[in-house]
């Protein structure tokens, strides 16, 4: 009887996530969510759906619906000690890589803001969340509108779970190509289609230095704009070398993106397994649900979260 007193089970609660804390990482889509958790050695993944039309761009349109689904899946799992790690799909933000910052824009909470007050930024300074991330000898800085990081944070206080951070899955996502891409000496191409988008971002020495949208998803209208924004890219470079292509596609999609690819000028895709995948959990049927993009996000997350 005693147990089952909701006084009591607030304080086992409240006592198991001081004492064992646990990341749970979830990858956002408009579409839903993935929700990814060590269980003994192994990470497992449950994936679940939205309403419909309850998250538009990666913003909450619909918080309750959300954080009720969000705080019924993991008490169905059964993960006392929960802290969610929010990961925002690409839409949801907008960033800039920027060169030559020097040791005086960081403090011991970040990056300083008046430092970026002559950058070119696509997104308001001031009505942004900023989210750094070095890539290699850069800084990206990516910026979350204040609304949207709002937003989640009451979609948490709805699920009645704390919010240990939150990520954006396109850095995420890099983290875990730079290291994928170790072995590749060449410049490199990611395709990314996604929640029905379609992004190129070209890179050289692992750094973004072209990030292209597209309008359509139309395959033909695309395969003709990738080759002319590489075309106008490989033109700026001073010695343009072998380009590697690393194709990041939702399962939805069937068009043969690979057609994008030029063989005969000597590109090829570099795509590998990744050498970490959670299992999907118990007997959910879930072992084709892992999209591309949430699997990259979540392998940067997990060797970050892992201890």
């Amino acid at each position: 009887m005693f147990s089952t007193l909701p006084q009591w089970q607030a304080s086992r609660l409240a006592w198991s996530r001081l004492i064992h804390p646990r990341p749970v990482l979830v990858t956002i889509s408009d579409a839903g969510a993935t929700f990814c958790w060590r269980h003994g050695r192994r990470w497992n993944f449950r994936s679940a759906s939205w309403p419909n039309g309850a998250c538009r761009d990666g913003s909450p349109q619909n918080r309750e619906a959300i954080g009720e689904l969000i705080a019924d899946l993991l008490f169905d799992l059964d993960l006392p000690g929960a802290e969610l790690v929010l990961c925002l799909p690409p839409a949801a933000a907008h960033w800039r890589v920027i060169d030559g910052l020097s040791a005086d824009a960081f403090t011991t909470e970040g990056l300083r803001r008046d430092c970026l007050g002559s950058v070119d930024l696509p997104f308001d300074l001031e009505q942004s969340y900023l989210l750094t991330t070095s890539i290699q000898d850069s800084i990206a800085v990516a910026g979350i509108p204040r609304s949207s990081l709002q937003a989640w944070i009451e979609v948490a206080e709805i699920a009645d779970l704390p919010l240990r951070r939150i990520s954006w899955s396109l850095t995420d996502a890099l983290r875990a190509l730079a290291t994928l891409t170790q072995d590749w000496s060449g410049d490199l191409a990611w395709l990314l289609v996604h929640d029905r988008r379609v992004r190129l971002v070209l890179m050289r020495d692992r750094t973004p230095e072209i990030d292209h949208t597209f309008a359509t998803i139309d395959f033909d209208a695309c395969r003709a704009e990738a080759r002319a924004c590489l075309l106008a890219w490989q033109q700026t470079l001073d010695a343009p070398t072998p380009l590697g292509w690393w194709l990041t596609l939702d399962d939805a999609h069937d068009c043969d993106w690979n057609q994008i690819v030029d063989a005969a000028a000597g590109e090829q895709v570099v795509n590998k397994p990744l050498p970490w995948t959670p299992d999907p959990w118990a007997d959910s049927a879930e072992e084709n649900a892992l999209c591309p993009l949430a699997h990259l996000a979540l392998m940067a997350l997990h060797e970050e979260e892992s201890w």
